[in-house]
């Protein structure tokens, strides 16, 4: 066999680690959608019953997601703004907004905590907070950050 064709070992064996470590990856974020499909599945059978109920007694209703979930989603976020000024430094949030082809001059008002509050609030208002938290996840992946609402208890 032709020493060429080889793959040394210690390439091997980082590529195997690197390999395991997206496939566990995977595993969490899979385990992740399960939870928050199991929580959407609860609050959209509360939202059938209390459909029924309401038009059982001749009275209207409004299709929404309802205060509950809204409320889900504001724990989801402050937990995030915490987490983020725990275990981010300038240097990284810089780096967010890069990775993210955001502007460090639309977040910067206000210092290091308002860029953070800002940072939050601008994936908040578009539905992609998962995407900011699955972000810090491979960032500070000691760090247990709640990647969906569900893992975020409401007090």
């Amino acid at each position: 066999m032709n020493d060429n064709s080889h793959v040394p070992r210690e390439e091997f064996e980082q590529f195997r680690r690197n390999a395991l470590w997206a496939l566990s990856r995977l595993r969490e974020m899979v385990t992740y959608q399960g939870k928050e499909l199991h929580h959407l599945r609860s609050l959209l059978q509360e939202q059938v019953a209390l459909t029924r109920q309401a038009l059982n007694h001749g009275k209207s209703i409004r299709i929404g997601t309802g205060p509950l979930w809204e409320k889900q989603n504001q724990a989801w976020a402050k937990e995030l703004v915490r987490l983020i000024r725990k275990y981010f430094n300038e240097d990284d949030i810089q780096e967010l907004l890069f990775n993210f082809d955001l502007s460090y001059g639309d977040f910067r008002n206000g210092g290091r905590h308002g860029a953070i509050r800002r940072i939050v609030l601008y994936f908040y208002n578009r539905g992609t907070m998962s995407e900011l938290a699955l972000y810090c996840q491979i960032v500070r992946p000691k760090v247990p950050w709640p990647l969906t609402a569900v893992d975020v208890s409401i007090s």
